[in-house]
């Protein structure tokens, strides 16, 4: 089965809306698919409809932000009920954070003397509360810096002003709202921040067990290494985690919806007990 359980929508910060993400998920063979937005679920609940039409079977999703010691950390919610208490007031609690950071980040883009970041940045988030992509765009739509990785590079990446953490949910809290409403907890991209260290990783791993979580993601992009994909693999098999599997598609350019991951020996996919 084609498998993709982590992807984006204009709902967040991706480049297609959620039908459109539908139709081409469709039309590239997948099976089983999961919106996962950025802290909303307005792109789950609008493509519905359009899984329905496709016969695409729709997980429902989510990308909580949070955070450990001073890194930002991602996890996905997969398969909860959409309409639970405890996800709507997740998802509220953190939009509201997420329009306080926009406003730090373009008030710290002022100083350095970059104006109008919050009220650029807005023209493509569809006036939803705009990301650090959105910012980045902004920027390169105003030649401050050339390109996207540029725009993270110099102002909006780890380790950067821009990548604010301190105002997210814990993740004992973030998996707490998952699991009330019945869903399961990813650990998403272990690799993704470049300053942390592996033997971070690993330590991230081992809390976010600890603290309840259920997955982690497996990577199934072309750029990381082969020995550090095997190491997320023996992370999963290490603290008994199932594995999870996800392009984080944003849209053209940004990974292959559903690539096929193979699961290590010992390993168990989260999709396989779901009915």
């Amino acid at each position: 089965m084609k498998v993709d359980l982590h992807t984006h929508t204009t709902a967040s910060d991706g480049l297609l809306d959620p039908v459109d993400l539908v139709r081409k998920a469709t039309d590239d063979g997948v099976q089983l698919l999961a919106i996962t937005d950025h802290d909303t679920l307005e792109g789950y609940h609008a493509a519905v409809d359009a899984a329905q039409q496709h016969d695409l079977r729709l997980i429902s999703g989510v990308e909580f932000s949070s955070f450990w010691l001073a890194y930002s950390v991602h996890v996905v919610g997969l398969n909860f009920d959409a309409n639970h208490p405890a996800i709507t007031a997740g998802v509220e609690f953190q939009q509201a954070q997420r329009w306080l950071r926009a406003k730090k980040i373009a008030q710290w883009l002022a100083d350095q003397g970059i104006n109008n970041a919050e009220r650029g940045a807005l023209r493509y988030s569809n006036n939803c509360a705009p990301g650090r992509p959105h910012f980045a765009r902004f920027m390169v739509e105003q030649q401050i810096v050339p390109d996207i990785k540029t725009a993270f590079k110099r102002y909006l990446g780890a380790g950067k002003m821009g990548d604010l953490s301190e105002g997210w949910a814990s993740l004992p809290t973030v998996i707490d709202w998952i699991h009330q409403a019945g869903g399961t907890a990813v650990l998403a991209h272990p690799t993704q921040n470049k300053k942390m260290k592996w033997k971070q990783i690993r330590r991230l791993a081992r809390v976010f067990k600890d603290a309840g979580g259920d997955a982690i993601e497996l990577i199934t992009n072309d750029q990381v290494p082969a020995d550090i994909s095997r190491r997320v693999d023996k992370l999963a098999i290490d603290y008994e985690m199932l594995a999870s599997g996800g392009s984080d598609y944003h849209g053209a350019g940004t990974g292959e919806l559903g690539r096929i991951i193979e699961l290590p020996i010992g390993c168990k996919a989260v999709w396989f007990d779901w009915d």
